[in-house]
């Protein structure tokens, strides 16, 4: 998910302007498991035991002139 403002300052120049931005990856929380064990032979044959990363947030800001 992306959401990204866009202001024009005319008053510092021509061509200026600023730009806000905030990316958000894996919004709605779902979990990403990891691989099944695949030792054959163990206690933990086909067990998940790991997961990656949940919910990531980025901002940014950037000033054109």
């Amino acid at each position: 998910m992306n959401m990204q403002k866009h202001w024009s300052l005319e008053k510092l120049g021509e061509d200026s302007d600023l730009q806000v931005r905030a990316d958000a990856f894996d919004v709605l929380n779902h979990p990403n498991f990891g691989d099944a064990s695949a030792a054959l032979g163990q206690l933990n044959t086909g067990v998940i035991t790991s997961a990656n990363t949940a919910r990531n947030l980025q901002f940014e800001g950037k000033f054109s002139f």
